[in-house]
């Protein structure tokens, strides 16, 4: 039995005598949960720094990504052995209890240029336990030979190029373990963001040419049961690719990737009432001459969240757009806005016919 599958059954002996999965000391070793090591886990090759997963440890890509601050990511799922998912076409999926969620993020030295390779900051995961997912967050190292467990959270200067050549420098802030649920929910109630068909209906290059992930999941016996043809399943657009959708779509794309995890029933921002899951059709619901209930300060003086052909109105737009605490969206640990996400968005609503809300 290789390395990788002695740790992932230790892993699931160790939530089934204990019930789960709670903080351990910052000296923990292998055998106690979590570790205090990313290594211990042996999710990757080497030391991890490289990000290339071992047997068992299934890459993915999302259709719409959150932004954070230009970082990349790197995104894997672990299931425990005979563990399935159950699969929606709607709704996100089902995991089986031992699954594990994993989410690295690192900065590209170069954004024109990929293959001079990145510097890694930090790799959360997830993990799933009887009572509801479990986050945890490890620390890379400047040697990039290992990632600490770390529960109190972090702040990292990175510099990198971007995509226009222009040297780039920011405070990029790892969250503590509390922070992590600010977008995901309370322990017992964890909203998993992208694991949902229509952010994995895509391609993605497993080593031998692009593949639909979810055909490569079904393939590799992931779910519990068929899942549709790749044609019949919902698939956000890239919000940032002007042919993978229309504006509109793609604007509301971002919405959800960036936005929804709060501004969803039962979300941190649920009682706003101001819902952006792609999915909402009624227009007051998702904006549309909605007077906000809760902006405060971050209305910037206007008074409804979308006016219709009046972008230059719209609190929506007037949020997006701040680096201002308080005023902001999304909101901290974010720092940086992403100009491409309100140009989308303001695009969109610039091209909805005018409206007089009142």
């Amino acid at each position: 039995m290789g390395g990788l599958a002695v740790k992932r059954l230790l892993l699931l002996a160790a939530l089934a005598a204990c019930g789960g999965m709670e903080a351990a000391a910052p000296d923990a070793g292998p055998g106690e949960i979590p570790y205090a090591k990313l290594s211990d886990y042996g999710f990757f090759e080497g030391n991890g720094a490289s990000q290339q997963p071992k047997p068992g440890v299934v890459p993915f890509e999302v259709n719409a990504p959150l932004f954070s601050d230009f970082a990349a990511k790197h995104r894997f799922i672990v299931l425990p052995p005979g563990g399935k998912i159950a699969y929606s076409d709607i709704d996100k999926w089902v995991f089986p209890v031992g699954t594990i969620i994993i989410k690295t993020f690192a900065f590209e030295h170069d954004l024109r240029n990929p293959s001079l390779g990145e510097r890694v900051i930090e790799t959360r995961l997830l993990v799933n336990r009887d009572t509801g997912w479990t986050p945890y967050v490890y620390l890379w190292n400047d040697a990039q030979t290992e990632a600490t467990l770390y529960v109190v959270g972090a702040r990292v200067n990175v510099t990198w190029i971007d995509d226009s050549g222009v040297q780039q420098s920011n405070e990029y802030r790892v969250p503590n373990t509390n922070q992590c649920l600010d977008c995901h929910g309370i322990v017992g109630q964890t909203n998993i963001i992208g694991l949902r068909t229509r952010q994995q209906n895509r391609l993605h290059d497993y080593g031998g040419g692009p593949e639909n992930q979810i055909d490569h999941m079904a393939a590799l016996g992931m779910f519990a049961g068929p899942v549709p043809p790749a044609a019949g399943r919902q698939t956000l657009p890239n919000p940032y690719d002007a042919a993978s959708g229309t504006v509109e779509t793609r604007a509301r794309a971002w919405l959800e990737a960036n936005c929804s995890h709060c501004h969803r029933p039962g979300g941190g921002a649920g009682s706003t009432n101001l819902y952006l899951y792609s999915d909402v059709t009624k227009p007051i619901d998702f904006g549309v001459c909605r007077v906000p209930n809760a902006a405060g300060a971050g209305s910037g003086g206007r008074h409804f969240d979308i006016v219709p052909g009046a972008p230059d109105q719209s609190v929506m737009t007037f949020r997006i757009a701040s680096t201002v605490p308080g005023i902001k969206m999304p909101e901290e640990p974010i720092l940086l806005v992403d100009q491409k996400g309100v140009d989308v968005v303001t695009q969109w609503i610039a091209e909805m016919p005018p409206q007089t809300c009142i």
